[in-house]
């Protein structure tokens, strides 16, 4: 199986590392502990994923404007409101794994 970061198809470029050095306590007093955080990017990519979801959901209204079937136009709408959904679940997903 092929390393999706060394092939170039991770949709995340990685911006910095952050370490963060804690002493915790324990029964034999306190110890040290490291955590190391991989600090992510969404691609360009996948920002354009999210733009095309826009788009699409855009498209169905637009065409819902024009349908004279009321029931294709409750149809189009339905579509259009699934795009704004995977359209926001990616904006999120891309917010979450760029946070610091």
């Amino acid at each position: 199986m092929a390393c999706l970061w060394c092939s170039g198809s991770f949709p995340w470029r990685a911006v910095g590392i952050l370490i963060e050095l804690k002493m915790l306590p324990d029964e034999n007093g306190l110890h040290p502990s490291i955590s190391l955080r991989v600090l992510l990017e969404a691609s360009e990519a996948e920002m354009d994923r999210v733009i095309d979801f826009r788009r699409h959901a855009d498209e169905c209204r637009q065409l819902a404007r024009r349908s004279r079937s009321v029931d294709e136009r409750a149809m189009l709408l339905d579509m259009a409101a699934s795009w704004d959904t995977l359209a926001a679940n990616r904006q999120r997903l891309i917010e979450r794994k760029s946070a610091p």
